[in-house]
């Protein structure tokens, strides 16, 4: 460690992440647990052909030496999607997708939750013939309706945009595609803006790819692409297999392409990477949070090792300061902890404490150091305390298998003892 740093028990970080500690806001609960829900449903509909029970098997029964109802609806569905894939068969599709809600609207609902892209759009089309077909027809109506709220429910929010109801329930169709521009500038995470790829023109409710060739752009990962909005707010798309996609809008827009920093190589010679970050939550569900100090067990030690002054020994200030100066990247602010020394209240507490004998710890409401294990050195409490400050944020363990500290403060995530220009 640079300036002579103490040996630091490193892997002794306990384990407290996701399951115990993240949370969601009510409302992405609840649609996660009804999209989870009625997804567990769809995959229980591929296990195979549901028994026949009430009117229904005696009818199927009935039919001696004919296909049962439910392989006919199967056999429906299935070419519907298969249809759903070529130029020349979209109409054949929409006529497929027809029928087996004819035949089955709750098991159609179910198995819809699967369907993505242009099967996806030919089922919501289907959908809409099969509301217009049915008006007039009062018990038609009821059934249709729910079974049209329940594909908008899970399909999201390009599926609601075909479902919207008007006053008398009858349902809207789908708005004709139309030529939108996008542009798209190309930034790397910590250097900022890049080049401006030239713009292209689609059909709005397309599929558009960008990939990370295309760009042109050089020293980046091979593999990690995001696109956020133009106000850098809003997450557009994310990939981890060299390209993104997503949905062009329905009027002209412009885009931002963020690319990340090619990573080196840990104390073993293995290649450090950005697979970790798809087990990311950020605590609380937000960027910005509000911090207090709270020591524990009788333990304490000085403030500068969480911020607000200077530290000559390691040519930086603390831990949350090298955090605002690492979120804060010039071209937009990912995020910022607000630190409040004597508050009692916030988002979470920062401190001193014993920490079950480890050198730090973290649990979601609390993060401490424990300055006895560490010597109460300065140095390797800044070092400690920014990783876990980092596990806690971001509600991961230890980052690609070695301690947080090796990889936060060693492989350039964040470097302890810089001046907060090094990300």
């Amino acid at each position: 460690m640079p300036g002579g740093g103490c040996k630091l028990r490193f892997q002794a970080f306990p384990h407290r992440r996701i399951s115990r500690f993240g949370r969601t806001s009510r409302g992405a609960v609840s649609v996660f647990l009804a999209a989870s829900l009625l997804h567990l449903l769809a995959a229980q509909s591929y296990a195979g052909p549901r028994e026949e029970t009430g009117h229904r098997a005696g009818a199927a029964a009935s039919l001696s030496g004919t296909p049962s109802i439910s392989k006919v609806w199967e056999l429906y569905f299935d070419s519907a999607v298969e249809n759903a894939s070529r130029e020349e068969g979209r109409a054949k599709a929409v006529e497929l997708f027809g029928k087996a809600i004819e035949l089955d609207p709750a098991r159609a609902t179910e198995r819809s939750v699967s369907l993505q892209g242009k099967a996806k759009a030919a089922y919501l089309l289907a959908l809409w013939e099969a509301k217009k077909a049915g008006e007039g027809k009062k018990e038609k109506k009821s059934h249709t309706l729910t079974y049209i709220l329940g594909a908008a429910l899970v399909v999201g929010a390009a599926a609601a945009a075909y479902a919207l109801l008007s006053k008398k329930n009858t349902l809207q169709p789908p708005p004709e595609p139309v030529d939108v521009t996008i542009s798209l500038d190309v930034y790397n995470h910590t250097k900022g803006l890049q080049k401006e790829l030239a713009s292209r023109t689609v059909k709005s409710g397309s599929e558009v790819k960008i990939t990370i060739a295309e760009t042109g752009v050089t020293g980046i990962d091979p593999k990690y692409i995001a696109i956020y909005s133009e106000d850098f707010k809003t997450r557009i798309s994310i990939g981890s297999d060299g390209n993104a996609e997503f949905i062009a809008p329905q009027s002209n827009v412009k885009y931002h392409v963020i690319l990340f920093n090619a990573l080196g190589t840990n104390s073993l010679g293995q290649q450090v990477s950005y697979d970790w970050v798809s087990s990311v939550r950020l605590w609380n569900s937000k960027r910005n949070h509000k911090v207090f100090r709270k020591d524990f067990n009788g333990q304490t030690g000085p403030e500068k090792v969480w911020g607000g002054e200077y530290i000559p020994l390691i040519k930086a200030n603390g831990v949350f300061d090298q955090l605002n100066s690492a979120l804060n990247v010039g071209y937009t602010t990912w995020g910022y902890v607000d630190r409040q020394p004597t508050a009692t209240t916030g988002d979470f507490s920062y401190g001193f404490g014993d920490c079950l004998g480890h050198d730090g710890y973290n649990a979601g409401s609390w993060i401490a150091v424990n300055p006895t294990t560490l010597y109460k050195r300065v140095q390797a409490m800044v070092q400690i305390g920014l990783a876990e400050a980092f596990e806690n944020l971001l509600q991961v363990g230890n980052v690609g298998g070695e301690g947080s500290s090796f990889t936060v403060c060693q492989y350039r995530v964040l470097v302890q003892n810089g001046n907060g220009t090094e990300k």
